[in-house]
């Protein structure tokens, strides 16, 4: 057992005491295959959460309700009909090639020729007619309903915290003694609450590993470990609007990522892509086992791409993203694999998170 796998244990029993009271959401007919229903009378397990909110997903009355429309009018342009989004690359931990280097502060800084990422992503949904603000600024989260979502890309560990110290002034983001060092999580909550889109990539896993809400907006999905960064195939599990470019169940394509294990699995959600085992070894790095099913090899596939409303909000999630070249203009050369097909998924998980086409249905 690892620092993280402990993490969870301790949050696991903390949570289970509090949450006695609470009710449990069943999850739908579609969850991913081997995860236990949950049920009100189930006692909660590291497979097997119940992060006391709304969970759910489809296109049924009881699935709706757990969507807020509360019609919060997000920011549009003339330029950018489509509106606007946030694009978050902080991190407080390891830091992927891809985005770079660290951003200045406020919006929009001045990108280095590294920040690669951010680049793409803003060129990919501009074409969109989508505008894009990026950031590594806690402060831009003081503002977030004028964005239709929220997109985490390969952050790191407690990227969240407004790291003060009025101690020691000049080590200090925020001098006064009165800042609140967790306004931006107590924000991005109220966010999601108000009817909010969320979308995650990659080290959006390997974020936030203590927070319990967090965690269940993820879909209980966590990072535990992952292979080198090698080719496998991305297959489709189910119909989905998110998916629907790329082709059906079955549809499969090769990409190139670290294709990371997750203890927990996501439960509760809908699965929209998997990695066929078959094209993967069972060695991750430092020769740990990969891909388990309820601590158990697992059966096959592995989740990594899903979606589910969380607490009022939309939330689009994959674990691909590790490679820069997997953003990069199609018309530049490159030996990365299914760069067209992840793009195409990046906008419209995007777009479907953002309620510009049908949502996890």
């Amino acid at each position: 057992m690892n620092w993280q796998q402990v993490g969870k244990v301790m949050i696991g029993t903390s949570l289970a005491l509090g949450s006695a009271a609470a009710s449990a959401q069943l999850a739908p007919v579609g969850t991913y295959p081997g995860t236990p229903h949950l049920t009100n009378n189930v006692a909660e397990s590291i497979e097997n959460y119940n992060y006391g909110v709304c969970s759910t997903f489809g296109s049924s009355p009881e699935a709706l309700s757990c969507y807020h429309n509360w019609g919060v009018q997000r920011a549009t342009s003339a330029q950018f009909p489509n509106g606007k989004v946030l694009l978050w690359t902080r991190t407080a931990g390891p830091r992927h090639a891809s985005i770079g280097t660290k951003l200045g502060f406020g919006l929009n800084p001045p990108l280095a020729a590294n920040n690669a990422t951010q680049k793409d992503v803003t060129r990919l949904l501009n074409a969109e007619g989508i505008a894009v603000d990026y950031t590594e600024d806690i402060n831009a989260f003081n503002n977030l309903n004028q964005y239709a979502a929220i997109i985490f890309f390969d952050g790191s560990r407690e990227a969240m915290w407004n790291h003060g110290n009025y101690v020691v002034p000049s080590m200090a983001k925020s001098t006064s003694n009165a800042a609140v060092l967790e306004s931006a999580k107590i924000n991005l909550r109220n966010y999601m609450r108000a009817g909010g889109g969320f979308v995650a990539f990659h080290n959006a896993f390997g974020t936030e590993y203590n927070w319990p809400w967090y965690e269940g907006l993820l879909g209980n999905g966590n990072y535990y470990n992952h292979g080198g960064n090698r080719n496998g195939n991305a297959r489709t599990a189910v119909d989905d609007p998110s998916t629907a470019r790329i082709g059906g169940p079955g549809t499969a394509y090769t990409f190139q990522d670290e294709w990371y294990t997750l203890v927990p699995y996501p439960t509760g959600v809908k699965v929209l892509q998997h990695l066929d085992m078959a094209t993967q070894t069972s060695s991750c790095n430092g020769g740990i086992p990969c891909y388990f099913d309820n601590g158990n090899p697992g059966p096959g596939l592995e989740p990594i791409t899903w979606c589910h409303y969380y607490d009022g909000g939309r939330a689009w999630l994959t674990v691909l993203g590790h490679n820069g070249a997997a953003t990069s203009d199609l018309t530049t050369a490159s030996t990365s694999p299914g760069r067209a097909e992840f793009q195409k998924t990046l906008v419209d998980g995007v777009k479907s998170a953002m309620g510009l086409i049908p949502f996890c249905t």
